[in-house]
């Protein structure tokens, strides 16, 4: 699916942001200009992602790369949906506080109890102790 022109406005302006002196954006950056794009790449997503912009990407080049990994990322979302799924013996579209602070400091790449408490505070918590995992799902991979 093609950046719409919002997206593309934005990350024109993240590359401006992040651009080195050539006009590029390096290894080093692509991390924090994808962050700032509002992607969440993990440590495995970023050494991956240094070596496709080893060269440097320039203004066209993001805009593709950006693009390819939105497009991939809603694979993502679907994943991590199927996976709070699991915890969701009720089907009721909800997790409890304790269940997703559970998981996102036990299981694949842990979170800190900081990180996991600078997420809740971005979230909408219904009745006070759950949370929409599809809600959260979109709002982790901006899908």
């Amino acid at each position: 699916m093609p950046l719409t022109e919002d997206q593309e406005g934005s990350l024109k302006s993240i590359f401006s942001k992040y651009a080195n002196s050539s006009g590029k954006i390096g290894s080093k950056e692509i991390g924090s200009a994808c962050r700032a794009g509002g992607l969440n790449p993990t440590e495995s997503d970023l050494k991956l992602w240094q070596g496709d912009a080893k060269s440097g990407l320039d203004s066209k080049g993001f805009l593709s790369f950006m693009n390819n990994k939105f497009n991939e990322t809603g694979d993502s979302v679907d994943e991590i949906i199927e996976s709070f799924q699991a915890f969701d013996t009720t089907g009721s579209g909800y997790i409890t506080i304790t269940e997703l602070k559970l998981i996102l400091t036990t299981m694949g790449e842990k979170l800190s109890k900081k990180e996991v408490q600078m997420l809740l505070d971005e979230c909408d918590i219904e009745d006070g102790n759950k949370i929409s995992y599809l809600q959260l799902s979109h709002m982790l991979f901006g899908g």
